[in-house]
């Protein structure tokens, strides 16, 4: 084998092994995210950026034992808003939730819900609840598939 293809082969390995720390891909599971992402759609994340107001992130559930995907609708400082077990973003009511009372979400932790609110289970539930950025494993940039929806997300 020539010097040439040897490094050729070394330099096509080091572009993989950037892309692998930079990016990945995920399949949506599920209708939560409608319309904007619908189950069986592959996704490409961004890996390790810092995360805003209705950035989509995935994230791993430490309760459901699984990934995520959902928007983020509050971040540190907002406070969360609660009438009647119904939560209040911005004077949007998005729903019932297990909380009782008002609340701030603290320093590298996210209130999440996905856009559809009937079907998603998300920060409104116990089980999923207020996510911290430790368990974020990206955001998500660009869906694949299917080729008819590919793009920017």
């Amino acid at each position: 084998m020539s010097k040439g293809k040897i490094a050729f082969y070394i330099f096509e390995i080091l572009v993989i092994i950037i892309i692998l720390n930079i990016f990945g891909i995920t399949y949506v599971q599920g209708d939560s995210m409608e319309p904007t992402l619908s189950s069986g759609d592959l996704v490409l994340y961004l890996k390790n950026v810092e995360y805003e107001k209705n950035d989509i992130v995935i994230f791993q559930s430490e309760h459901l034992n699984k990934l995520l995907i959902k928007r983020v609708a509050a971040t540190s400082g907002d406070v969360i808003e609660v009438k009647d077990k119904h939560i209040l973003i911005g004077m949007k009511d998005v729903g019932e939730s297990c909380y009782i009372e008002n609340f701030r979400i603290s320093e590298q932790e996210y209130f999440v819900l996905g856009d559809n609110l009937t079907e998603s289970e998300d920060s409104r539930s116990e089980r999923v609840g207020i996510i911290s950025k430790s368990t974020i494993i990206g955001r998500a940039v660009f869906r694949i598939l299917p080729l008819s929806k590919w793009g920017k997300i």
